[in-house]
């Protein structure tokens, strides 16, 4: 496989309804933030599931905020905690497995590692929560919004205010269509231009899920360039950037499955590196990619708006 630099993509579901909320007084510029995705936005789903994927351990979490292991595989924060800051959330989304009473309706993080658009995907690692599972609890959510608003429209008008974050697909490939022993998508789809229409039409159905309960201003993470992560790099084309010196290797030892050995001693100069694991990026990295997510800094980063702009829309 060869490492392939590619942008990410940030698509903005149409038919965008709402006012415009102005961080004033430490006000969110949006009511709530809905969360969708795998290990890039996990925070803690799958702690107390029978799976591998899981980072509830350290090394991970070594410079969170508490610098306790919380579930998010990487050494601080991931990109979409700091678009919460940046959006005016004094506290983190709590993951759907943790939530409680009215924290309901600051948001939900669904997030799972190792899922994926596909219900099998990351099962060989063990229990997962998939893309369509992920919205199946969120409708549950609704309902409880709905509960303590009074009535489903007024969750629904509650929920065209909010922000949808959508990060999923790699595991589609990572662990599904390059795991011919586990899976069958890589026979019954020969080529990835076929297997990927595949996804891109199940996600679509996905989003219009999202759309009909109340889903109006959707961010959708395109795939990073999956042949570039240390776990499956064939080729350096990586040039560094940034202050970034180690761009192909991890930060954390690995174990087997090029997760964080559990009580492995990072390198000090965490700053340095791109990825913490064989997977993942550190939280320097993901500071950068939910700025330019927010700001819009860099052109052809995010299309056709930034998240900031389309928060206030």
């Amino acid at each position: 496989m060869v490492c392939v630099k590619k942008r990410w993509l940030l698509l903005f579901v149409s038919n965008v309804v709402g006012v415009v909320v102005v961080l004033v007084n430490g006000q969110s510029q949006v009511p709530a933030i809905f969360i969708f995705g795998d290990s890039q936005a996990e925070d803690g789903n799958n702690n107390n599931l029978p799976t591998n994927a899981k980072a509830n351990y350290k090394p991970y979490g070594i410079d969170f905020p508490s610098g306790i292991p919380t579930g998010r595989f990487t050494n601080g924060l991931t990109a979409i905690d700091i678009i919460g800051q940046l959006l005016g959330f004094e506290d983190f989304i709590p993951a759907y497995a943790n939530t409680s009473g009215y924290d309901i309706l600051q948001g939900v993080n669904y997030a799972s590692g190792a899922a994926g658009i596909r219900f099998e995907t990351g099962r060989q690692l063990g229990a997962v929560i998939s893309l369509g599972e992920q919205i199946i609890n969120h409708r549950i959510t609704v309902l409880r919004i709905a509960a303590r608003l009074g009535s489903y429209q007024n969750a629904l008008e509650y929920l065209n205010k909010a922000l949808y974050y959508v990060n999923i697909g790699s595991n589609d490939y990572l662990n599904n269509y390059f795991l011919p022993q586990y899976y069958l998508t890589s026979r019954i789809y020969p080529t990835t231009q076929q297997y990927a229409q595949v996804l891109v039409a199940q996600l679509n159905s996905y989003l219009l899920d999202l759309h009909n309960v109340g889903a109006r201003k959707v961010v959708l993470v395109g795939l990073g360039s999956i042949g570039c992560i240390p776990r499956e790099i064939k080729n350096g084309l990586l040039d560094p950037s940034l202050g970034f010196t180690q761009f192909t290797s991890s930060c954390c030892p690995t174990r087997e499955d090029g997760q964080c050995a559990e009580g492995g001693v990072p390198f000090s100069n965490r700053n340095e590196y791109v990825f913490y694991d064989q997977f993942h990026p550190t939280q320097k990295v993901n500071y950068l990619t939910a700025f330019k997510t927010y700001n819009g800094t860099t052109p052809g980063f995010t299309y056709p708006m930034d998240v900031k702009t389309l928060a206030q829309s």
